[in-house]
C-alpha cells in the first residue's frame, strides 16, 4: 500500500502488537518528507517481516522504538531504533535483507499474502511457540517460518468451521445424508447436517479445491470411475463440478498437496498391481500424473499426512490382519524411507490421519464398529505419545474424514 508522510503499511498512535505477519511492498511518499514505509510508531513484534519497504526516512520502520521478542527479519534498520534479539535477523543500508517475497497473490484462504519463495531467509527461522497456522490457516511444519506464509505448509483438510481444528464427516448409507460434526481436540462442540450424495457416488477425502479456506468434498463413483468435487461453505453445498475420469482399474484413495503448489491432488490405487499414482490437479482440473511406490502386500492405503514435518506428504499405511500400522515417507511421488507406526488397539481399525491437537503432528483417528467409538492416538512422527476416546458415533452413521 502507499501513504502520504506517515506509516506506508502501518500508522501507530496506541498500542501495537505485530506476531506471525508479513509487511512488504509499502510506501510513505510526501513532498515535506515520508516516513515509515513499513510501520511509523512504536510496537512490539514477534516472528514478523518488516521489509522491502520503501520511505525517504526510515523505509522499513521508524517514529518510534520496535520492540522485538524475537525471531524478526527487519530488511533495513536506517532511521529505526531497534531493541533487537539474538534470534531477529536485520539488515542494514549498506547489507539489507532480502527475505525472497513472491507478489501479493491468492496463496490459498480468506486474504492474498507474499508466499516465501525457495531459499528465503525466513524458513524455519520463526518463533517455535507461535501460533500453529500460518495467515491462510495453513498448518505450520517442524520449525515454523517467519512471516504469515509457511513454506511447504498444508491446509486444514477437515476444518469445516474454521476455527482450526479437525471436525468429523460422518455418513449415512441409508440416508446417503453427510453430517459434520465440530470439535475442539478430541470433545465434541457441535454439529449439523451436510448435503446428502446421490446414488452411487461416496466421499473419498476432503480437500479444500478452490483454495476458497473451505473443505470441499471429493466424490468417486466406483460404477463409472467418474469424480467431482462439490465445493462447500463450512456445511453448505455451493456448486459441483466433475474431476478426471479414473482409468479401469483404479480407484480414488485419499487427496492431498504432493508437490507443493498448494492444490490438492488425487491418490489413486490400483489393487490388482498395488500401485500408487499421483495425479497432480488444479482445481478440479487434471494437470499431469506420475507413479508412486507399490504398496506392500496385505497393506492398504488408510491416509496421507506429513509425519516428518519436512514439507513432503507421506502414507499411512495399515494391515488389518496384523493390525501394524506403517509410515512411508515421500519426496513428492517418490518414496525415500519406512517406519512402523503402533500397533492398533483389538477392535478398532484405523479409520484416518489429522493433526486434532494442533502441535503439528498428525494424529492417528480410530474406529470401532462394534461399540461405535472413536478414539485418538497423538504421535509425534511415528512414535505414540498419548491417546483419548473422541465421541461415540450415532446408530447408522460412519466416519468418512479425516
Amino acid at each position: 500500500s502507499s501513504d502520504t508522510g506517515y506509516g506506508g503499511g502501518i500508522s501507530n498512535g496506541g498500542d501495537l502488537q505485530i506476531t506471525s505477519s508479513t509487511i512488504a511492498h509499502n510506501s510513505a511518499t510526501g513532498g515535506s518528507g515520508a516516513f515509515g514505509g513499513g510501520i511509523y510508531g512504536s510496537s512490539r513484534t514477534d516472528s514478523s517481516i518488516i521489509a522491502l519497504n520503501s520511505a525517504s526516512t526510515g523505509p522499513d520502520f521508524t517514529g518510534g522504538e520496535l520492540q522485538s521478542t524475537g525471531y524478526n527479519i527487519i530488511g533495513n534498520n536506517a532511521d529505526a531504533v531497534i531493541n533487537s534479539q539474538p534470534t531477529d535477523q536485520i539488515g542494514t543500508p549498506a547489507a539489507p535483507i532480502d527475505p525472497l517475497l513472491g507478489p501479493l497473490a491468492d496463496n490459498g484462504g480468506p486474504t492474498l499474502t507474499h508466499a516465501l519463495q525457495s531459499g528465503s531467509p525466513a524458513i524455519n527461522r520463526g518463533d517455535p511457540a507461535g501460533p500453529p497456522r500460518d495467515q491462510r490457516g495453513y498448518s505450520r511444519l517442524g520449525v515454523p517460518d517467519v512471516g504469515a506464509f509457511e513454506f511447504g505448509g498444508s491446509a486444514p483438510q477437515g476444518d469445516f468451521n474454521g476455527d482450526g481444528f479437525t471436525d468429523y464427516l460422518l455418513f449415512n448409507s441409508a440416508s446417503r445424508a453427510t453430517a459434520v460434526w465440530y470439535l475442539n481436540n478430541n470433545t465434541y462442540i457441535g454439529g449439523g447436517y451436510a448435503p446428502s450424495l446421490p446414488a452411487g457416488w461416496r466421499v473419498v477425502d476432503v480437500a479444500d479445491f478452490n483454495r476458497d479456506a473451505h473443505p470441499d468434498y471429493a466424490l468417486f463413483n466406483p460404477s463409472t470411475r467418474r469424480t467431482a468435487i462439490w465445493y462447500l461453505n463450512n456445511r453448505v453445498y455451493l456448486r459441483g463440478a466433475y474431476g478426471p475420469t479414473l482409468p479401469s482399474g483404479w480407484q480414488l484413495m485419499a487427496v492431498g498437496d504432493f508437490n507443493g503448489d498448494g492444490k490438492p491432488d488425487y491418490v489413486l490405487y490400483n489393487a490388482s498391481t498395488r500401485q500408487t499414482a499421483i495425479w497432480y490437479l488444479n482445481n478440479n482440473v487434471y494437470v499431469s500424473g506420475a507413479y508412486g511406490p507399490t504398496i506392500a502386500s496385505g497393506y492398504v492405503l488408510s491416509g496421507v499426512a506429513d509425519f516428518n514435518g519436512d514439507g513432503n506428504l507421506d502414507y499411512l499405511l495399515y494391515n488389518a490382519i496384523t493390525r501394524q500400522t506403517a509410515i512411508w515417507y515421500l519426496n513428492n511421488n517418490v518414496y525415500v524411507s519406512a517406519a512402523y507406526g503402533r500397533t492398533i488397539a483389538s477392535g478398532y481399525v484405523l479409520s484416518g490421519v489429522a493433526d486434532f491437537n494442533v502441535d503439528g503432528h498428525p494424529d492417528y483417528l480410530l474406529y470401532n464398529s462394534t461399540a461405535r467409538w472413536t478414539a485418538i492416538w497423538y504421535l509425534n512422527n511415528n512414535v505414540y505419545v498419548s491417546a483419548a476416546y473422541g465421541p461415540t458415533l450415532p446408530p447408522g452413521w460412519s466416519l468418512v474424514a479425516p
